[in-house]
């Protein structure tokens, strides 16, 4: 299932008033973290995590959080102060475990892993100022990008970059409740990485689309009788071809003959 943003809004805001509040933030920012210490040789290493002044940031400060649980060199830069009463309890219980909050971005260090934790599916406006020099800073690290629920900066409906200012190119993103269009369309296929949908304890809902693969098509990858001929499966003619359009009936008439139709 692929969820657009208004839908998703509409889960969260009916499983948040079943649970307590920062449940669904607490839940993001562990799974986060799993993604995070997937990633780091033997489960340590040096981490740093961009975060933003909303609820992406949020979840990036109780990720920080369980990765210093685990014994994890982690720390926080904050290019803005928590603006969510969520964000700002996770900031709160981050400091409170002392951990260390940088205002600006660190300079050439080694990391095993750095965190795009800045900006989520409610991204309305493009990147610009200290948010964009974060982005670039991200992804001119050696370290793999992990990206919190989508790559900052990308339209998580449709795949494109908001306003079409180029943001955080990830190597994996961890996206919470369901799967977003954008991070299979468009620019967000290379944005986006490898990506973990975790449902973090939400149930599905109603959705508008479907994210099809090979595997959803098994009758048409049935083995053929070898006493069959090209009239046994059928026919297809192919009406098209105007000037400078040739390419779409070749492509329809190829997959076609691969297959088996006469």
């Amino acid at each position: 299932p692929l969820y657009r943003v208004a839908e998703l809004r509409a889960l969260e805001q009916s499983a948040q008033a079943a649970l307590a509040p920062g449940t669904l933030m607490q839940r993001a920012g562990a799974a986060a973290a799993v993604l995070v210490a997937a990633r780091l040789p033997e489960g340590r290493g040096r981490v740093r995590i961009v975060c933003g002044p909303g609820n992406n940031g949020g979840d990036g400060y109780v990720c920080a959080l369980e990765l210093a649980r685990r014994g994890v060199d982690v720390q926080c830069v904050a290019l803005a102060a928590a603006a969510t009463e969520d964000a700002r309890a996770a900031f709160a219980r981050w400091a409170a475990a002392g951990g260390v909050t940088l205002t600006e971005l660190p300079g050439d260090e080694r990391c095993d892993a750095v965190v795009d934790a800045m900006f989520g599916i409610g991204m309305a406006r493009p990147l610009g100022g200290v948010f964009l020099a974060a982005a670039d800073w991200l992804n001119r690290q050696a370290a793999p990008v992990l990206a919190i629920d989508v790559p900052s900066g990308l339209d998580a409906d449709r795949g494109c970059w908001v306003g079409d200012v180029a943001g955080v190119r990830a190597a994996a993103t961890v996206t919470f409740i369901g799967a977003k269009p954008g991070l299979f369309t468009g620019d967000g296929c290379d944005a986006a990485g490898t990506v973990d949908i975790e449902p973090i304890g939400v149930a599905p809902g109603a959705c508008a689309g479907m994210l099809l693969a090979p595997s959803d098509f098994p009758g048409l990858l049935v083995p053929r009788a070898r006493n069959t001929h090209k009239g046994t499966y059928g026919s297809v003619a192919i009406v098209g071809g105007n000037l400078g359009m040739v390419g779409a009936p070749l492509l329809a008439a190829r997959a076609a003959l691969r297959l088996g139709a006469g």
